[in-house]
C-alpha cells in the first residue's frame, strides 16, 4: 500500500502543481532571492543485460545507472573502462544556473557549488526507452576550496523515463525527499515557499507532508566517439551479454510540496482500485 500511495503522491508532481519557490542559507552561502528550478549537467554511465538471452534490445532487459559526481556517481561502475577519465568532475556534473535565471548567489561557483551522484537507478527497456522504476539520486554540496562533497538530502525515484512522449532524448523523473536523509544542515538550511506558505525543509517533512521531486532532462549524445548513448544503438556482442552505454545529459529540476488532500484522494482512488481488482480475481 505505501507504494500505492507514493505513486499516487509523485504524479501530483505532473500534473499541473507549480514548483515551490527555494532558498538556501549555510555557512558556505546562501541565496539572493527565490528560485524555482535548478538548471544542471551531468554524466551517466549504465550497464544494460540482455535479460532474455535473445540478442538485441528488448521488452525487459534491465538497467543499472550511474552518474554524477565522484566515486560514488558516475566512477562506482565497477570495472568500466571509462572510470578515472574525468567524467565525474565538478565541471561536468553541476547546478550550473537556477531559473529564473538570477545572477549567481555571492560565493557560488568559486566556493561552492551544487551538484550530485547516483549509482543505483533500475530499470527496463519498454520497447521505445528505459523505464526506470527505483534507486536514489544523493543531492548535496561540493566545496571548489576543499575538493570534498558533503551531503544534504536523498531523492527516492518511483518512476522515471520517456513518461512525455516526446523522443527517446527527453525524460522526466519522478520522487520524492527522503525526510530521514536530511543532513548538513539542510534540514533548516533550505527554505520553501508554496502557495504563500513559507517553511524551512524539516518543516515541510513534519508529519504526513511530502516535498516532491521532478526533473526533466535531454540526453544530449555519446560521451565518446562509438559508445552508444541510447539504447536503441546497442548491440549485445553475444546473447545474455552485458553492454555499457554513457552519455552527457541537461536538464532542470523542481521541488513541491502538494496538499495533503490531494495526496489522500488519489490515495484512496488506488485503494479502491486495487480492492476492485481483488474482487474481481475473487
Amino acid at each position: 500500500m505505501k507504494k500505492l500511495i507514493l505513486a499516487a503522491a509523485v504524479s501530483v508532481a505532473s500534473t499541473g502543481v507549480s514548483a515551490a519557490d527555494v532558498e538556501w542559507n549555510f555557512g558556505f552561502g546562501s541565496s539572493n532571492v527565490p528560485i524555482e528550478e535548478m538548471v544542471f549537467q551531468y554524466n551517466s554511465q549504465s550497464m544494460v543485460t540482455d535479460s532474455d538471452g535473445d540478442g538485441v534490445i528488448s521488452v525487459g532487459d534491465s538497467i543499472v545507472s550511474h552518474g554524477g559526481w565522484g566515486p560514488n556517481g558516475f566512477d562506482s561502475l565497477a570495472g568500466s573502462p571509462l572510470n578515472g577519465q574525468g567524467y565525474d568532475s565538478i565541471a561536468q556534473n553541476i547546478v550550473g544556473s537556477f531559473n529564473p535565471n538570477i545572477p549567481f548567489p555571492a560565493n557560488y561557483n568559486t566556493d561552492y557549488s551544487f551538484t550530485f551522484y547516483f549509482n543505483d537507478l533500475m530499470g527496463e527497456w519498454d520497447g521505445n526507452d528505459f523505464r526506470y522504476s527505483s534507486g536514489t539520486i544523493n543531492f548535496g554540496v561540493y566545496d571548489q576550496n576543499l575538493n570534498t562533497f558533503s551531503d544534504l538530502f536523498a531523492i527516492n525515484i518511483a518512476d522515471g523515463g520517456n513518461l512525455n512522449g516526446s523522443g527517446q532524448a527527453a525524460q522526466i523523473f519522478l520522487g520524492e525527499i527522503d525526510e530521514n536523509s536530511l543532513q548538513n544542515g539542510a534540514d533548516t538550511g533550505f527554505t520553501l515557499t508554496e502557495n504563500g506558505k513559507t517553511q524551512t525543509l524539516s518543516d515541510w517533512l513534519a508529519g504526513d507532508l511530502r516535498v516532491l521531486f521532478e526533473s526533466n532532462q535531454t540526453v544530449e549524445g555519446a560521451i565518446e566517439p562509438g559508445r552508444p548513448a541510447f539504447g536503441s544503438e546497442i548491440v549485445f556482442g553475444a546473447p545474455g551479454d552485458s553492454t555499457i552505454i554513457a552519455a552527457n545529459h541537461t536538464g532542470r529540476f523542481s521541488l513541491n510540496v502538494p496538499e495533503p488532500s490531494t495526496i489522500a484522494v488519489l490515495g484512496l482512488s488506488l485503494v479502491g482500485f486495487a480492492a476492485a481488482g481483488r474482487k474481481r480475481k475473487a
